[in-house]
């Protein structure tokens, strides 16, 4: 599986951009709540301080998230299907037993050509009219800097087709048939054996 260093090296960075933008937020933030609680407690900086305490504490949530990606990156950026739920999850990937088939079937189960040399887990051609994180075009396949990517792509592809439209996994099925996702006959069909076989209890 070909991920590059540009392509760690730009996720790593865009981690750090991730870090500083909540930091910038915070403190943004709590000078904001300062200047408000001046008017209301002569103690400006007592006050300032308690707010500030209360925002990191009301978005530590959000720099623990940062802080856990940061520290793991070289274990999370691995190839495997324990990350590949990860990213799932991150992502908000929605009817995730569906991708999961997806992937199982456009790779060959993570051996085909288009998946380790274009780090492409879905089978994605280049998007020419909605948002894409894929870099160009190889094997007449996207390719992307790594298979993250990839699942962000298929997360964008789910919010151009407003997959929240879709109630539960029958009708998102029937929206990757009507929207043919592939050309291959069969296609949903072939997921929803993969399904049975193998995320029977939804995992």
């Amino acid at each position: 599986m070909t991920t590059g260093k540009t392509g760690k090296m730009n996720f790593r960075n865009g981690v750090l951009a991730g870090a500083a933008i909540v930091a910038f937020a915070l403190i943004s933030l709590s000078a904001i709540r300062a200047k408000k609680a001046s008017s209301y407690f002569k103690a400006e900086y007592l006050a300032s301080e308690e707010e500030c305490f209360m925002i990191v504490d009301e978005n530590r949530h959000l720099k623990d998230s940062l802080t856990h990606i940061y520290e793991n990156l070289d274990e999370i950026y691995k190839f495997t299907w324990q990350n590949i739920d990860f990213w799932l999850d991150y992502y908000q990937v929605k009817f995730q037993r569906v991708a999961k088939a997806q992937i199982i079937l456009e790779t060959n189960s993570l051996t085909s050509k288009i998946c380790l040399k274009n780090n492409n887990l879905f089978g994605m051609k280049l998007a020419k009219y909605r948002p894409t994180t894929a870099k160009g075009i190889r094997y007449k396949h996207a390719y992307y800097d790594n298979f993250i990517e990839s699942i962000r792509d298929y997360k964008l592809y789910q919010d151009y087709f407003l997959v929240e439209n879709c109630p539960d996994e029958y009708s998102y099925l029937k929206m990757l048939e009507t929207n043919r996702y592939a050309t291959a006959m069969h296609y949903v069909e072939a997921l929803r054996k993969i399904i049975e076989r193998d995320f029977p209890d939804g995992n």
